[in-house]
């Protein structure tokens, strides 16, 4: 899954070196793919520490947890054999404790008995579309960006096509690159994934 967009501020300090010639803009590329190498790298451990401790959390849980379930299966146990006389025959829905409280409630769930592409077909054949299928709108930009629709675009006076010019830099054997996009405003630049290159 694609991480999100990491922004930066880019600070206003004199540049170590000056870019005169094509030679220093490779050398500027080395460096730039050389940084995101180490920050990846310094990602990943991270991320692998973050899942280790994640999977001892769980395993010294895990006894903890099965011992509260014991008890709540013995506690609901009781209850079943004792409900009379903890509700007065159902005349209440709960008895409380003085550590906690057991409680008995009515829940109403819907049971498809069949997928759900099934059942909407025959909502549909029922009539029943506006009854029981939930729809959800939202703006098609990739329809308004077509050009096309540019006619009809014109006249909705909530929407204007943008058009503005990004500028990356994507320095090889790396998956990072940078991306700056003017709209960002006072903090234009980002780090994001790159696209993968098309084979020929």
């Amino acid at each position: 899954m694609a991480t999100a967009p990491r922004s930066f501020r880019v600070r206003a300090t004199p540049s170590p070196r000056e870019i005169k010639s094509r030679d220093d803009v490779e050398l500027a590329l080395l460096k730039i793919a050389d940084t995101l190498s180490r920050i990846q790298k310094i990602e990943i451990e991270a991320a692998e520490k973050a899942r280790k401790r994640e999977e001892q959390m769980h395993a010294r849980t895990l006894r903890l947890r099965m011992r509260a379930l014991t008890w709540a299966r013995l506690i609901k146990s009781y209850a079943d054999a004792h409900r009379g006389e903890l509700t007065e025959n159902e005349a209440r829905k709960s008895e409380t404790f003085d550590h906690g409280t057991l409680k008995w409630r009515g829940a109403t769930s819907v049971v498809l008995t069949k997928s759900d592409r099934e059942v909407i077909a025959s909502l549909k054949k029922l009539g029943l579309r506006k009854h029981f299928i939930r729809t959800t709108e939202e703006v098609d930009r990739e329809a308004l960006l077509k050009s096309e629709n540019r006619a009809l675009v014109s006249k909705i006076p909530e929407v204007k096509i943008e058009t503005r010019e990004l500028f990356y830099i994507e320095p090889d054997l790396i998956r990072e690159r940078f991306k700056y996009d003017p709209r960002r405003g006072a903090n234009p630049w980002a780090v994001e994934q790159r696209e993968e290159k098309k084979r020929m």
